[in-house]
């Protein structure tokens, strides 16, 4: 769904020869750590990812939204071997993913790092919250 979401939200670049490139769309997830603190977790795909989407090559699964499905080959349409990889940085915040798709024997390794926009929104979300924590407790 990042993908999908991401291709509808396209990030205007008078650099780019199509006038966009990439997003800014940015998936958090909201949840509580064993502090019970508010934690938040920012996700992007790249940009090979939401090509993958936008070509209807990988799709969503119906049972488990963690997983995708990637559609068979057809006369109509090529679809490469996919094969991916799903890591984690030092630090939470430093996500990143890996996609490697072979096609005709190259192997390409995708790589995304979160934007620097979306540690910025990430604080904001963050002290939102903490202001909200602040604004209930008071009111008691």
């Amino acid at each position: 769904m990042a993908g999908h979401f991401q291709n509808q939200r396209p990030n205007a670049c008078r650099h780019a020869s199509s006038g966009a490139f990439g997003s800014k769309f940015v998936t958090v997830c909201v949840t509580g750590d064993s502090n019970n603190q508010i934690h938040l977790e920012g996700y992007q795909v790249s940009g090979q990812c939401q090509a993958l989407v936008r070509d209807g090559i990988l799709l969503p699964t119906r049972d488990a939204p963690e997983l995708g499905y990637i559609r068979d080959c057809s006369p109509q349409q090529y679809v490469p071997d996919v094969y991916y990889k799903v890591g984690r940085a030092a630090s939470h915040t430093e996500h990143f993913y890996r996609l490697n798709v072979a096609q005709q024997g190259l192997l390409i390794n995708m790589c995304t790092l979160l934007l620097r926009e979306v540690m910025l929104a990430l604080e904001y979300i963050d002290l939102y919250f903490a202001r909200l924590r602040v604004d209930a407790s008071t009111s008691r």
